[in-house]
């Protein structure tokens, strides 16, 4: 195990046995509303309703900078978006679900209507925007589900954890749309709105670990040639894509193996498929532990005249359920990701395979609206780069030269290039050259020549490799004869 993931670990269970670490943070919505088949806009009203038949949705928004300073550069745990039923809690029958679903569309709180995202003269009655919406742009797939009850009274809670984390990495925050999911089935409910009672508004509670002084160590070497290690202090940070691709990422042994596939065929035919075959030996723990604690982090780079952009990203956190089960699964070889509701940014399946060198195998899958799918075609001048990195600083790379096999406005689709070639160890030669010395006596070799150690790059260790080789050679018997001038 890695020392990151073994601070990352200590820092779970730290968690786990005090948990007053974890500091809980409440965010106050910002905008609020309710839309009705139609085009009058309801943003001034107290309540947020859902009704017993028609297509009645509650929406609400949380300031993305209050959502980040509720972090604070910390390690998110836990996101909850909470609702106060004020009062109409009635027809429920058994029970039905309440679903919550991430918005893909900005929305104004006085412009928005069951038509328009943003409606420029809510009063006349006419759909007056330029782009309609048919009760709004939102995730197919509900990123959590509530049972709504007749008995049931005070605040909701749905789990939008894997929202905020995308949110905090980079994906747009327009909010979440609240609704039923069978909308022709009895049921009605009043929430409160900003606008209502004092202290009933929406809320969004954060809980969050601060951010961990993790040991990175930094290597120096002795006289000796043997390497320790300086502890160096740095913050652990919440894993995202970088702007540019990181260093040091495992690849690929085979080119043509690898395999990057972009689809966009608009929204819900969306599609992604990315595969890392025949890969750098990779141990299990290299993978952390996603069922309790790792985030995984899928990011594209387009290359525009060598330099690179990122262009599509996806953040899968750890646990969760998907389908009423276990999104992350442990095997005896690795972990394996499954959501068929494509709740974390679209991503519908993830396997990890560990292995030695050329059996290691990843295999990354989504679909549909979810997917932060970039304009195709590619500029792919020269490369794509493709990574999966994790929280444990792992990360497994493909990158993909031009010419791809196709690239075109709605499909890219490529075979991965050779594994990179790093500039390769150097191993520092002793070279031993014998002195001469009179007939008959032993012959005596000298080594000259200082070891240096030179890491590898690329490589995941940094071991300074020493290897003395030496050639003893005889020294024949020495025959002196006279030079002019020197006597004998």
């Amino acid at each position: 195990m890695t020392p990151v993931a073994r601070a990352l670990l200590a820092s779970s269970l730290l968690l786990a046995a005090h948990p007053s670490l974890a500091v809980t943070n409440t965010v106050a919505v910002n905008a609020d509303t309710f839309i009705d088949s139609g085009n009058q806009n309801f943003g001034t009203e107290t309540f947020l309703r859902l009704r017993p038949s028609g297509r009645n949705r509650a929406l609400v928004r949380f300031d993305q900078a209050a959502i980040n300073a509720a972090v604070s550069g910390g390690v998110l745990v836990s996101a909850t978006l909470q609702l106060f039923i004020e009062s109409g809690n009635e027809s429920w029958a058994t029970g039905r679900e309440v679903d919550v679903h991430r918005m893909l569309q900005n929305w104004t709180e006085l412009g928005v209507t069951f038509n328009c995202p943003i409606d420029s003269n809510t009063a006349n009655g006419f759909a007056d925007c330029a782009v309609q919406w048919d009760g709004g742009d939102f995730v197919a797939g509900p990123t959590d589900t509530m049972i709504q009850t007749n008995g049931l009274t005070g605040w909701i809670s749905l789990d939008v954890t894997a929202d905020v984390l995308a949110f905090l990495t980079g994906t747009n925050n327009f909010g979440w749309i609240v609704k039923k999911r069978d909308e022709g089935a009895g049921g009605v409910v009043a929430y409160t709105s900003r606008e209502g009672t004092a202290g009933q508004a929406p809320r969004l509670v954060i809980e969050s670990l601060p951010p961990t002084p993790t040991p990175t160590f930094t290597p120096t070497n002795t006289p000796t040639g043997t390497p320790t290690r300086t502890p160096t202090i740095t913050q652990t940070p919440l894993p995202q894509c970088a702007p540019q691709p990181v260093a040091g990422c495992r690849q690929s042994l085979l080119e043509d193996k690898s395999l990057l596939l972009l689809k966009d065929k608009g929204g819900p035919s969306d599609k992604v498929i990315y595969k890392w075959l025949k890969g750098e030996t990779t141990d299990k723990s290299d993978f952390g532990n996603p069922v309790t604690a790792t985030t995984y982090t899928f990011c594209i780079y387009d290359e525009t005249a060598g330099n690179a952009a990122l262009v599509m990203q996806a953040v899968i956190p750890p646990g969760g359920v998907c389908g009423g089960r276990p999104c992350w699964k442990e095997s005896r070889s690795g972990f394996r990701y499954k959501d068929s509701l494509l709740q974390r940014d679209g991503i519908g399946s993830i396997k990890l395979t560990a292995g030695v060198a050329g059996k290691a195998n990843i295999k990354v899958k989504g679909q549909g609206s979810g997917l932060d799918m970039p304009v195709l075609p590619l500029a792919q001048n020269q490369k794509v780069i493709a990574q999966l990195k994790n929280g444990e600083n792992e990360c497994f790379e493909a990158r993909f030269s031009s010419p791809a096999r196709r690239n075109t406005d709605d499909l890219f689709k490529d075979k991965a290039d050779p594994r990179i070639t790093f500039p390769p160890t150097v191993t520092q030669t002793r070279t031993h050259t014998p002195t001469a010395t009179p007939a008959g006596s032993a012959a005596t070799v000298t080594p000259t020549g200082t070891p240096t150690n030179t890491p590898t790059l690329g490589a995941h260790t940094n071991t300074p490799t020493v290897t003395p080789t030496r050639t003893p050679t005889r020294t024949p018997t020495a025959t002196h004869t006279s030079a002019p001038g020197l006597g004998t």
